[in-house]
């Protein structure tokens, strides 16, 4: 089992390369006023904000019971569902359902991912190392997400779809690399405990003391 924590743990920096290889970011506007009106691009903007709303609360209760990997796998899943939709859209429908799709697999990944590397290095009794790793982690999407850009800003000159193509590959990356990861065993759905939803608004409220969490 450690030999799976410790790939987990020498994986993640590409799971999180792999996971932002958004080579659309620079035309993605310009992509959907090429199929809709102004009115109706700036909208599917609303139509992603809402699903990520809306797909957030369900994706770490999904990821606290069910586990990490598959609650990464669902996120890889939703990006490759997401690129596919955006590259064979032809109308407003077409491009809400791949932003639907964009944000379950932004939902799915934001925190599952981060937890994932701590549980893997907490079993390893490495947890120490988490701040330098996440650190890492990072970096290297921040990396990957300035190479894509770049990249999608170069094929957009060619044709609008590609850099989507491109995302694509990237999403199928991300969900190989999940796929080949190591669930972290943690709490399972029959022992894991929480208090009401009063009491949880109640702590948040106590940890407002801190100056930094209370500006948050």
């Amino acid at each position: 089992m450690k030999s799976g924590l410790a790939s987990n743990v020498r994986r993640y920096p590409w799971l999180q390369f792999s996971a932002s290889l958004f080579g659309w970011l620079p035309v993605f506007f310009l992509y959907f006023n090429s199929l809709v009106s102004l009115s109706d691009a700036i909208l599917l903007g609303s139509v992603y904000y809402l699903s990520v709303t809306l797909c957030e609360v369900p994706s770490g209760f999904f990821s606290d019971r069910v586990g990490r990997r598959i609650t990464m796998i669902l996120s890889a899943l939703g990006f490759v569902l997401a690129n596919l939709a955006f590259l064979l859209a032809t109308g407003f429908s077409s491009l809400v359902l791949g932003q639907f799709f964009l944000a379950l697999g932004m939902a799915f990944l934001s925190g599952t991912d981060s937890a994932f590397l701590y549980d893997s290095l907490k079993l390893l009794d490495r947890e120490a190392e988490y701040a330098n790793r996440e650190a890492e982690g990072q970096k290297y999407g921040m990396i990957g997400l300035a190479l894509a850009s770049l990249t999608g800003g170069f094929l957009g000159l060619v044709d609008l779809r590609l850099p989507y193509a491109f995302s694509l590959l990237g999403a199928f990356w991300m969900l190989w690399l999940a796929w080949r990861c190591h669930e972290p065993p943690t709490q399972h759905a029959d022992t894991f405990q929480t208090g009401s939803f009063l009491t949880t608004v109640g702590e948040c409220i106590v940890l407002m003391r801190d100056r930094v969490l209370a500006w948050l």
